[in-house]
């Protein structure tokens, strides 16, 4: 098969306004005057199950190259543990002939240039074009045109000697001028990568270097005193000094100043460049191991992010659009990887907007994490205190449109991909998404545990034992994009299947069109070996467009361009990849689709283009000419804006508690899982008052509300005595039948003990209030019973319809025990005081495990009010009022076969379908737990080392076996006998679960399993049995807890959901990759069971702490719900909705009867007048540790209201079209 793949020069005066045919042959394309054509007749395999990605013999190929090692004194050899051991790969047209031609290098024997001759044939011409470099021990490499002539100039780094320029002239041949240009510098240089930085015509470059180490002794001079040392200035790039929280000072290797250099070019009409790093507020002394250029925030400003290695932090600095930059790594990005050593940027789910995944070192296999999982206790206060966190695997950045960036490398499968160096976007299959590929490798395996341990213990100080480490060969990898197959972005391993495999050691890459036949090739930079040359195979049938930029105002290559073709977009600027940069050209996958409606191009001058109806399978260039427009974007208003200025001074403040001090395999910290909130008029004045809950340590806090949003000074006295007591679920409710709210609190956490007070549950009564607004609360131990469980939710129904409210609460977990807990309770209200009936009216609660939410509702419509719980390592459980006793009714409702770590629980209509539906919240796809039903993840509690205390064991099922979640250094610290039975990180890496307990002993421990993390819709049949339904991708980017449903605009009922997870143990990490999830229903969609998620940047929420508790509170007074974010250790966030043009909801107020004033359970049936029917219920306590205000809000004024009463009985109200803001229904019997 022969295809004919075809290049044409586009100036856009000529071209703008021609409608080009279908057809690929060139003799019928409409012909500008401006067209150059070349055809590339490339013959095409028929084989369809051949890989994608051939693999070529590059000396055939004229590729004669190989990278050498060899160091010729001891102070190089000493850098075989660097990455100043690799080469480096760059493609680029040097001799304007239209073919991409290659440069590689290596530490000796120089770098070499090979000429493109057609047909994957080429021809070394180093020597030709005048490159003598080969006692240059070359880094980084990049073809850039420096001096705006259309000519490819060549950059290449150096370590410790000078980096040199080429510039390109004209007839085949280059000319150094790197100290003519200012661009000379000699030390540890990594890479230059270019971009136009200020927008003015020319190109800079960014400098990224590492440690320069020292030849011989350096005595380094110090400032200050103990505790208070600062390093000289002539010293900073050998020595760094870190000062913790608690004071102590850490010291560690220092790297080299980054250099950014601007291009005088367009100011002076002479190419040189000047050192600006100081004037663009650029800073760090780093081990830096890459630099990417990238537009993040969509100013046509490009921004950097600089990849730096060990325990130095990334650096994202975006460009303030004056020639300076700010870094804005801690308030942007959750975390970063630990050992970042390269970064690449896409727009990977296609929204217009530019994500970038970063790289390090997680390994792929079961047997590789734990043999890199040493022991952490020497960086433990790196791994605690850091900010942000950095975690030792690859962070996928998802840009949001707002300041915040969501971290979602777990979800999309990318979280681990080796020992990466460099990792690249390229649409390798051409079906429109763009895929990752990834270098692996090293030249020793510097993480390996074992010989890091027989190193420690041999005392051998010889900074070359390190030769003596294994070799680190191992597989690149290839991720293929699979967006278009789900909501969110996900990726799977396609190495093999496309024939990119190779195990070795690699550094840098490269893509690049080399044969002309549009789709991307690749050539990578192999350790002591040939470099690994790829011909992309990918079928016709997959079209594709190539282009290339011409600028005249903007920089000559279009850096900094936006190609946009429909949903697809590319940001122009090829510097990326370890030492590396690609093809300069605009690739563009396109699938099945023959011709392209239309190409928009947007210049860094602001000038935009447009071409119509352009036809697949050939090369276009497009030049910036002739006349254009200049777009400006105006900013989208909000769904919601922030409004925190009420809650500025109100934190919940924790007290720092060790966990893992009393369960050192324990998976997450218990002392952090507040605060709860609970919302109610305690002073009757008509405005919402809030309870907030404390932490162990401190009290928690009323805060009484005043006029337009504000409140009183937050009320703590009446609460100091518990102050050590940790404040999980709280609600308001008339226990006593008095007329006015008191206020009941679970006390949780794991603090406490048993034998201590600070467990008990507290009941304050509400004895009146002053004038100032400031209750009177009475603490009134001797009204609940004197139990002493570590609780969590708390909820409140009639359970036995005599006419006040009884009380759920959930157990949360037994102190030092985990996973057992204490017995759920069910309280009964009798005359004010509250009676355990749980073993008479619910035995089954007594089981119900570690408890996390509970909900109220009327599930099966029989008029009594049923109980949902959500529990950790359990299933949702389900228990129907059967007149005042509760039965458990999981399995029959559907429920068993989900265990999760189900966080929180909202009750709502979802489907419009008159009854009942749940949402529950859990931990979400983007955690490095990934069970199902056929792979659940496991907990084991027994005393497996016979200590006489029982220990945690965590486990994950694969197809064969049982293999530990946790490593041998974690796990032995904890059991010390397995360091004895697992004298090596080997023998315990290659075990399986059953070879390192016994399969004996743990059958006989306490076993819990997890099959769902997925965040949930259940929607109800009607007769009480549930399907489950996942929600959208940005619910599940972050463990979910709080949720709320609410009327936003006239979108109907939507949710919110809290995000994140701030206490996981050291190896895992803050799960903290969400910034809270706005669903709202599908217009498409039959029923509104169906959700999609508003984005950040258009909702206006944005919670990046870790949230707890949300409620959905009308704060301003305004008629419309806005929403309040409890965050642990933090202070509230609150954000207000904005009022469309259209009526605010109508609000339903319920009047009740004494003890039950504001009819808590009852349900009210919203009848339209087109015959759909809603149902609303009244709770108090759902979601997560959250009681919100009893209000039932419709986005629509129904027909008629049908009232389910607490006591069963019904009302039916008609409703006047007329009303506005809010209407009181009465129960029947009041008058």
């Amino acid at each position: 098969m022969t295809r004919l793949f075809h290049s044409l020069s586009v100036g856009l005066i000529c071209f703008s306004f021609l409608a080009l045919g279908c057809s690929s042959q060139q003799s019928e394309q409409p012909q500008p005057s401006t067209t150059a054509v070349d055809e590339a007749n490339v013959s095409m395999p028929a084989n369809d199950s051949a890989p994608l990605m051939d693999s070529l013999d590059p000396a055939k190929l004229g590729i004669d190259f190989v990278h050498l090692w060899k160091p010729k004194d001891r102070y190089e050899a000493l850098m075989l543990k660097t990455g100043f051991t690799g080469g480096g790969v760059c493609m680029g047209d040097y001799d304007g002939d239209g073919l991409s031609d290659v440069v590689l290098t290596r530490p000796h024997g120089g770098l070499q240039l090979y000429r493109n001759l057609g047909d994957f044939r080429f021809e070394n011409v180093t020597a030709k074009a005048g490159i003598s470099a080969s006692d240059h021990w070359t880094t980084g490499v990049a073809m850039v045109d420096l001096n705006r002539d259309h000519q490819l100039d060549l950059v290449v780094c150096a370590y410790d000697q000078p980096n040199l320029v080429y510039l390109n002239q004209g007839d085949g041949t280059f000319q150094e001028v790197g100290e003519s240009l200012g661009l000379n510098f000699r030390g540890a240089s990594i890479k230059i990568a270019w971009a136009d930085y200020d927008n003015d015509g020319d190109l800079d470059g960014y400098l990224t270097t590492n440690r320069l180490e020292p030849k011989g002794t350096v005595n380094v001079r110090y400032l200050g005193e103990p505790g208070n040392y600062s390093v000289a200035p002539e010293f900073l790039e050998q020595v760094g000094v870190l000062t913790l929280p608690t004071g102590e000072q850490k010291f560690f290797k220092a790297g080299q100043s980054d250099y950014l250099f601007k291009n005088m070019l367009v100011e002076t009409g002479e190419l040189k460049f000047q050192n600006a790093t100081k004037e663009a507020q650029l800073d760090g002394y780093w081990h830096g191991l890459d630099v990417t250029w990238w537009d993040a925030n969509g100013d046509a400003y490009p921004d950097l992010y600089v990849a730096n290695d060990f325990t130095d932090p990334d650096q994202f600095f975006i460009n303030n659009g004056d020639g300076t930059f700010t870094d804005v790594t801690g308030q942007a990005l959750p975390s970063t990887p630990w050992f970042t050593m390269g970064a690449a940027f896409a727009d990977l789910n296609r929204d217009g907007r530019l994500d970038l995944l970063a790289t390090d070192m997680a390994g792929t296999t079961h047997y590789r994490q734990k043999m890199a999982m040493g022991s952490m206790d020497e960086l433990a206060w790196f791994l605690d205190w850091m900010e942000p966190r950095q975690h030792m695997r690859n962070a996928l950045f998802l840009n949001t449109g707002t300041d915040r960036f969501m971290e979602v490398a777990q979800a999309a499968g990318l979280a681990n991909s080796d020992w990466t160096w460099s990792v690249k976007f390229a649409d390798l299959d051409n079906d429109g998404f763009e895929d990752a590929y990834m270098t692996n490798g090293f030249t020793r395996d510097y993480l390996d545990s074992d010989f890091n341990l027989r190193l420690q213990q041999s005392g051998n100080k010889d900074s070359l034992a390190w030769y003596k480490a294994p070799v680190l060969e191992e597989a690149n990898l290839a991720f293929q994009n699979q967006q278009s197959k789900d909501d969110q972005i996900h990726f799977e391993d396609v190495s093999k299947a496309w024939g990119v495999s190779s195990v070795g050691i690699s550094f840098g890459a490269a893509f690049g069109d080399l044969d002309n036949d549009g789709d991307l090739d690749l050539i990578v930079n192999n350790f002591e070996k040939a470099p690994s040359v790829y011909r992309n195979r990918c079928p016709e049938t997959n079209r594709r467009l190539k282009i290339t930029l011409r600028g005249k105002e903007s920089n000559s290559q279009g850096y900094g361009a936006v190609v946009k073709i429909g949903d697809q977009m590319r940001w122009v600027n090829p510097h990326n990849g370890y030492l590396s940069s690609n093809d300069p050209s605009v690739h563009f996958g396109l699938g099945d689709q023959d011709v392209i409606p239309e190409i928009e191009v947007r210049w860094p001058s602001g000038q935009v283009q447009t071409l119509k109806d352009v036809a697949t399978n050939q090369t276009i260039t497009i030049s910036e000419a002739g006349a254009s427009e200049t777009v400006h974007v105006s900013d989208q208003e909000t769904l919601f804006v922030p409004f925190h200025e009420p809650f500025r001074e109100v934190k919940h403040e924790e007290k720092l508690f060790d966990d893992f001090a009393v369960q050192p395999l324990l998976p997450n910290k218990l002392s952090q899982l507040g605060p709860g909130m609970a919302w109610a008029d305690v002073n009757d004045d008509g405005l919402m008052d809030l309870y907030l809950g404390g932490a162990a340590g401190q009290a928690g806090q009323l805060l009484v509300a005043s006029d337009n949003g504000q409140y009183l000074a937050p009320q703590t006295a009446p609460f100091l005595a518990d102050a050590e007591s940790e404040d999980m679920g709280c609600l308001f409710l008339d226990c006593d039948s008095d007329g006015d709210l008191d206020l009941f609190v679970v006390s949780g956490g794991v603090e406490g003990t048993e034998e201590g007070t600070t467990l008990r549950d507290r009941l304050y009564v509400n004895d009146g209030w002053t004038a100032e607004g400031v209750v009177n609360w009475r603490l009134a131990r001797d009204q609940l019973p004197d139990l002493l469980d570590s609780g969590g939710p708390v909820a409140a129904a009639d359970v036995d319809r005599d006419g006040d409210l009884d009380l759920v609460v959930g157990s949360r977990v037994l102190p030092g025990q985990y996973p057992l807990s204490s017995p759920s309770r069910l309280l009964i209200n009798q005359g004010g005081t509250f009676e355990d009936q749980t073993q008479i009216r619910s035995p089954a609660l007594l089981e119900a495990g570690m408890v996390t939410s509970a909900v109220w509702s009327d599930v099966n419509n029989d008029g009594w009010c049923d109980l949902v719980l959500a529990s950790e390592y359990g299933p949702l459980r389900l228990f129907l009022n059967r007149d005042g006793h509760l039965e458990e009714q999981t399995e029959a409702a559907g429920l068993a076969a989900d265990p999760g770590w189900w966080n929180g629980l909202l009750a709502t209509d979802l489907d419009a379908d008159g009854d009942i539906d749940f949402v529950a919240t859990n931990f979400g796809n983007n955690t490095k737990y990934h069970p199902d039903d056929e792979h659940p993840q496991l907990i084991f509690f027994a005393d497996f080392d016979r200590s006489g205390k029982s220990d945690i064991v965590e486990a994950k099922a694969t197809s064969a076996t049982l293999l530990p979640t946790r490593g041998r250094s974690c796990s032995s610290n904890a059991m010390p006998v397995l360091r004895d039975r697992f004298k090596t990180y080997h023998s315990f890496a290659s075990a399986a679960l059953q070879d390192i307990y016994t399969e004996a002993r743990l059958e006989d421990a306490v076993q819990r399993r997890v099959t769902n993390l997925k965040t949930a819709a259940l929607i109800n049949d009607g007769n009480g049995h549930f399907e489950m339904r996942k929600l959208p991708g940005l619910a599940q980017a972050a463990p979910g807890f709080g949720v709320q449903d609410l009327v936003v605009g006239r979108r109907g009922a939507s949710l919110f959901v809290a995000q994140n997870f701030y206490t996981a143990q050291r190896e895992t990490g803050r799960m903290n990759g969400g910034v809270g999830a706005l669903l709202v229903p599908q217009a498409t969609s039959e029923t509104t069971a169906d959700f999609g998620a508003v984005w950040p940047d258009v909702s206006g929420i944005l919670v990046p702490e870790d949230a707890k508790s949300v409620a959905a509170v009308d704060i301003n007074g305004d008629g419309w719900q806005d929403l309040v974010v409890a965050v642990n250790d933090g202070s509230p966030r609150c954000f207000l909705q904005r009022p469309p043009e259209s009526p605010a909801p109508l609000r339903v107020n319920l009047q009740g009867l004494p003890g039950n004033a504001s009819a808590v359970g009852a349900q009210i049936l919203a009848v339209e007048h087109d015959g759909q029917r809603s149902l609303h219920v009244l709770m108090a306590g759902e979601g997560y540790l959250t009681q919100r205000p009893p209000y039932v809000y419709l986005p629509e004024i129904p027909e008629r209201l049908i009232v389910q009463w607490p006591d069963g009985q019904r009302s039916e109200h008609e409703v006047r079209s007329s009303v506005t803001g809010s209407m009181t229904l009465k129960h029947p019997a009041l008058p």
